[in-house]
C-alpha cells in the first residue's frame, strides 16, 4: 500500500502543478477523468481483498469566493469506495499550500490532509482518520473480513474505535520521499465459527508504527493486548504480547496471559506469516487444579491444588504439533480431589482399557483423595503413538481411615485423541 500512496500523492502534486497554469480569469475547469492502476502495486495476499485495484478521479476546479484561491472538488472511486473530495488551494510567491478533506459516501470514515509545496524547500502532506467507530456492517472492513476470513471461517461479527495520522515529505536536499505512520486500534470486540470451534477477542487494542523512505519500510515494536481471547473452549484472560518485526517475520520476545487461575508466558517465539511454521514452549504456573478438571470430561466434583509445566509445540504448513510435555503439582504443596460422581469418567477409563477392578479402586481414591504428587505427562512419537501418563500420590480417606495411594496410569494412542484430560483414547491402559 506504500506504493499505492506514493502514486496517489504524486497526483496530487501533478494536479497542483496544473492549477498553477491555471489562467486566474478562469471561474470553472473540469478536467477529464483520470485513471491509476494499482495492480502491479497490491501483490501477494493482500491482492484477494479487493476486486478492483484501481483510483478514478474526476476533478472540478472554480475560484474559491469564500477565502481566495481555487475551491477542487474530486470525485471517483479508490479501489471498491467511491470517494468525495473537497480542497481549497492556494499560491503565494513561496509555493502553494492545499487543505483538503475526503470522505466516503455510505461509510463513517472520512479523512482530512493538508499539502505544502515549495519550489525553495521542497513539499510535505499529512493525513488524519479521526477515531471512527466500526463494526462488520461497515461496507469497507466487512468487505475486507469477508474476503480475508475464506470458507473454513463464518459468523464473522466485529466492532471497535480505529484512527490513523501520516505523513510525508521531500526537501531538496532529501534523495528520496520521507514518509511515517501510526494506526491506533481500541476496544476491538471479535467473534467467528472456526474449525475448531468459536473463537472470541475481548477489548483488543494495539498501536501500530511504521515509517520508511527509498522502497524501505521499518515497523516498529508493537504491544497488543486483549482482556480475553477464546478458542477451543479455553480462555486467556489480560492476554499481551511484546511483537519486534525482523525483516519478513516477527519475534514475540514475550506474550502470555491469566489460564485456568493461573499464568500461561511464551518466550522468543518466531512467526512467518507467509509459511506459518513457527515453534515455541507454553510455561505454565500456578495453574489451579479444579479449573483444569472441570474442563476435562466427565468430572463432577471439587479440586484444590497448583500446577505448573511446560508445553512444546510446532506448527509446520498449518498444522500443529505437541512436544513430550508435562504438568506437575507444585513440590511441597497438597491438594484435594472430591468427585462426586466417578461414573462417568470411569466409563472413559473403560473405553481405554481399564479393568473393572482398577477403575473401582481408582473411583473408591477420587471420592475424597488428598494427593501430595499429581503428575501428566504427555510423550509424543515420531510414528503418531503418544502416552499419556498420570501419577498420583497421597492418601484417600474413609471416614476415619486414611489408605495411601500410589497410582499410574499410562494411556497409548494419537496425541489427539489422548490430548484432554477426558482420556478418550483407544489404545491401551496399563
Amino acid at each position: 500500500m506504500k506504493k499505492a500512496a506514493v502514486i496517489v500523492l504524486a497526483a496530487l502534486l501533478a494536479a497542483v502543478a496544473a492549477l498553477v497554469a491555471l489562467p486566474f480569469a478562469a471561474t470553472c475547469v473540469d478536467w477529464p477523468e483520470m485513471t491509476f492502476d494499482l495492480s502491479t502495486n497490491i501483490t501477494g495476499n493482500a491482492a484477494g481483498l479487493f476486486s478492483n485495484r484501481t483510483v478514478r478521479v474526476k476533478i472540478g476546479v472554480s475560484r474559491n469566493a469564500a477565502g481566495g484561491g481555487f475551491l477542487v472538488v474530486g470525485r471517483g472511486s479508490a479501489l471498491d469506495w467511491p470517494f468525495v473530495a473537497n480542497a481549497v488551494v492556494r499560491f503565494g510567491f513561496s509555493g502553494a499550500v492545499a487543505d483538503a478533506s475526503v470522505a466516503f459516501p455510505g461509510t463513517p470514515w472520512r479523512a482530512d490532509a493538508r499539502m505544502s509545496a515549495s519550489p525553495f524547500s521542497g513539499w510535505k502532506v499529512s493525513l488524519d482518520v479521526p477515531e471512527t467507530e466500526f463494526s462488520e456492517e461497515d461496507p469497507i472492513l466487512g468487505n475486507i473480513a469477508a474476503a480475508a476470513a475464506g470458507s473454513s471461517v463464518s459468523n464473522v461479527a466485529f466492532s471497535g474505535v480505529a484512527s490513523l495520522s501520516a505523513s510525508a515529505c521531500r526537501t531538496n536536499g532529501m534523495y528520496s520521499p520521507r514518509w511515517e505512520g501510526e494506526c491506533r486500534l481500541k476496544g476491538l470486540s471479535a467473534f467467528c465459527d472456526a474449525g475448531s470451534g468459536p473463537v472470541s477477542v475481548a477489548n483488543a487494542r494495539v498501536r501500530l508504527s511504521a515509517s520508511g523512505s527509498c522502497g524501505r519500510t521499518d515497523l516498529r515494536s508493537f504491544h497488543p493486548r486483549a482482556d480475553c481471547i477464546s478458542a477451543a473452549g479455553l480462555s486467556l484472560t489480560n492476554a499481551f504480547a511484546h511483537v519486534l518485526p525482523d525483516g519478513p517475520r516477527f519475534v514475540v520476545t514475550e506474550a502470555g496471559g491469566g489460564f485456568c487461575g493461573g499464568d500461561v508466558r511464551v518466550y522468543a517465539m518466531y512467526l512467518d506469516p507467509e509459511s506459518l511454521n513457527l515453534g515455541f514452549t507454553l510455561l505454565l504456573d500456578e495453574i489451579d487444579v479444579g479449573e483444569v478438571l472441570s474442563r476435562t470430561t466427565g468430572f463432577r466434583g471439587e479440586a484444590s491444588g497448583r500446577l505448573h509445566g511446560k508445553f512444546p509445540m510446532r506448527m509446520k504448513n498449518g498444522r500443529l504439533s505437541l512436544g513430550d510435555m508435562y504438568l506437575y503439582s507444585k513440590p511441597g504443596e497438597t491438594g484435594t480431589i472430591r468427585v462426586e460422581d466417578p461414573e462417568p469418567m470411569m466409563e472413559n477409563f473403560a473405553g481405554g482399557g481399564m479393568s473393572p477392578e482398577a477403575r473401582g479402586n481408582l473411583a473408591r481414591a477420587l471420592g475424597n483423595l488428598t494427593y501430595e504428587v499429581l503428575k501428566i505427562d504427555l510423550k509424543s512419537a515420531a510414528n503418531g503413538d503418544s502416552t499419556l501418563g498420570v501419577g498420583i500420590r497421597g492418601f484417600a480417606r474413609s471416614g476415619e481411615t486414611e489408605v495411601p495411594v500410589s497410582l499410574q496410569l499410562n494411556f497409548h494412542g494419537e496425541i489427539e485423541r489422548i490430548v484432554n484430560l477426558g482420556l478418550k483414547a483407544g489404545g491401551g491402559v496399563k
